[in-house]
């Protein structure tokens, strides 16, 4: 007996599946004859049966659609062919292509540009979805853009609503400190300089740098003296050069007159500059591998510089990695600055910290 009830269950469901369809066909054949006859009060009567049988019955849809045009029905006509197109386009109809395409022709002719609409948006749908998939791995802010531009077109399709939930949420932007004055506002490079072409962009308000072959430097307009506090939240997003390095600096007065720690594969260099490219003092280099945690440059990290006085120390993810004493205050009075090679690379935070 227990091996029979899960049949008898199954067989069912199949009479009852085969219950709704023979229903739905019967409805169809009257509402099919009133047509005909052109009764179309009673057509929609009998095709809201099918419908209610068969819940999004092509048939059924076009059928009502047919009989609101014969009664000057023109919206519901239309709303009756659009929801078989949307199927249609959403999750397909195999078997009734025939049908589609008739309802298609009857939309034509009923409203020629509504559905010359509906084709511009279908075009643009695929072109969307076709970019979020190609850039869900590489890009996944502009998968998410483009995913929620088809949503705001078609709420109810459901690639694009699978593939949204298939998406990484945008990364929570850095909480700002009391008195903390950021230098990054998260949509674009206003109040920086920058030398080189325009490789800077924001993706869900980080920076992105992305110099290519070649380097990158910005600094901002802002002057710091005294003593300042500067922290940075930077990681590397991709190698693309032999020794890429991403670099931040202070007390910058130009070009080649400032001071930087340089962020290579497997250590810090901090460097002053002091007029030229070649015209530099190396002051000290740390391995990561000393460090009580080894850094990762792929995740984010927390990069603190501290001014006091003649005195500036370095810290990364808080652990203090060399300090260094100049011989006055005013070496550090400058702007801040960036620089990447080699790589692209992220800064979601640079500000000056109390």
């Amino acid at each position: 007996m227990k091996t029979l009830a899960p049949l008898l269950l199954l067989l069912t469901f199949a009479a009852g599946a085969t219950a709704d369809e023979e229903a739905a066909a019967f409805f169809l054949e009257r509402g099919n004859k009133a047509l005909a006859a052109k009764n179309y009060p009673e057509a929609a009567a009998q095709f809201e049966k099918a419908l209610a049988e068969m819940p999004g019955s092509i048939p059924a849809l076009l059928g009502l659609a047919k009989a609101a045009r014969g009664q000057d029905q023109k919206d519901e006509a239309v709303r009756r062919l659009e929801a078989i197109l949307d199927t249609a386009e959403e999750q397909g109809t195999p078997g009734q292509e025939a049908a589609v395409e008739e309802a298609r022709a009857l939309l034509r002719q009923i409203d020629r540009f509504r559905l010359e609409y509906r084709e511009m948006i279908r075009r643009h749908v695929g072109q969307l979805l076709d970019l979020a998939t190609k850039s869900r791995e590489t890009d996944p802010a502009l998968a998410r853009r483009c995913v929620d531009r088809i949503l705001d077109l078609c709420p109810e399709h459901p690639r694009a609503k699978a593939l949204r939930a298939e998406l990484p949420e945008p990364a929570a932007p850095p909480i700002v400190k009391p008195g903390e004055v950021p230098f990054l506002n998260g949509r674009d490079f206003k109040n920086w300089f920058s030398k080189g072409p325009p490789i800077f962009s924001f993706r869900d308000g980080v920076l992105v740098v992305k110099p290519g072959a070649g380097t990158c430097m910005a600094r901002t307009r802002d002057l710091l003296t005294g003593d300042y506090i500067l922290e940075f939240e930077a990681r590397l997003a991709e190698e693309t050069g032999k020794e890429p390095v991403f670099v931040l600096g202070w007390g910058c007065r130009s070009t080649f007159e400032l001071w930087q720690v340089e962020v290579f594969a497997e250590r810090f260099s901090l460097v002053r500059y002091t007029g030229t490219e070649k015209d530099y003092q190396r002051i000290g280099t740390v391995e990561f591998s000393r460090m009580a945690k080894p850094l990762d440059r792929k995740s984010w990290n927390l990069f603190r510089v501290e001014v006091r006085g003649p005195l500036v120390r370095f810290f990364a993810n808080g652990e203090g990695i060399y300090e260094y004493t100049s011989a006055t205050s005013a070496a550090y009075e400058g702007t801040v600055s960036l620089c990447v090679q080699g790589c692209t690379a992220e800064f979601r935070r640079v500000s000056k910290v109390p």
